[in-house]
């Protein structure tokens, strides 16, 4: 039986394209074991064992984009998710490691590498973040959503442009029942946007309306972030 060991969280970016790949991983082949690898801080508790998946966390940080006393710290947790994740790997002997993004991917990837395990990386963004950047060189394969991105990589080789994983219930979802199951009336206009569990949080309603996005029409508006929604 394979078994692909899935490592990104965090936020919503990094984990549901992860999701993605292991709903489509099991379509094909029912019997591919898969693990999850993330941290308790994220999103992962909540979605992933409620999936049927089996969930395994490193107590990894990210590091701070600028000054913050909270940095001294990065690389004590560093340590401990790359011995972590190091004994992981021993333990589970997955068959293969795909990274999808975020300092949660960091550690699985890198001590793949070291104990010859392929690794894949899939990165959802057109500016690859510092993870992907810096392990890019040394996987087996990295997939890209965009062509634009290829610019910001060493090694070109390894490099395919694939899109970005989109899972299959969004192939099924009716668009009168969706918003009847959303609770938005049926006569109301929606506008959806798309951005990372982070950055949603910065679109309120005033700022549609007062954009003429809406173009005059009364809207239905709902932060599906906010109140923890599973996209």
């Amino acid at each position: 039986m394979p078994k692909v060991m899935l490592a990104g969280g965090g936020t919503g970016g990094h984990l549901f394209p992860a999701i993605a790949l292991a709903e489509e991983l099991k379509r094909r082949k029912p019997d591919v074991e898969i693990l999850f690898v993330g941290t308790k801080r994220g999103l992962e508790p909540k979605l992933i064992p409620q999936m049927g998946y089996r969930l395994l966390f490193l107590e990894v940080r990210g590091l701070r984009r600028k000054v913050d006393v909270r940095n001294l710290l990065f690389f004590y947790y560093l340590a401990r998710s790359l011995r972590q994740a190091k004994s992981i790997l021993e333990i589970e002997k997955p068959d293969v490691v795909v990274g999808t993004g975020g300092y949660v991917s960091g550690p699985p990837l890198y001590c793949a590498r070291r104990l010859k395990i392929p690794t894949i990386i899939q990165e959802q963004n057109s500016y690859p973040g510092l993870t992907t950047r810096w392990l890019a060189k040394g996987a087996d394969k990295v997939f890209l959503a965009y062509p634009e991105s290829k610019r910001y990589f060493k090694r070109q080789n390894n490099l395919e442009v694939v899109g970005n994983p989109v899972r299959c219930d969004f192939n099924q979802i009716d668009k009168a029942q969706a918003k009847k199951s959303m609770k938005i009336d049926q006569n109301k206009k929606v506008i959806l946007i798309l951005g990372g569990s982070q950055i949603f949080r910065r679109f309120e309603p005033e700022y549609i309306g007062e954009s003429g996005l809406a173009g005059g029409t009364e809207l239905a508006t709902d932060n599906l972030a906010d109140r923890g929604a599973r996209l």
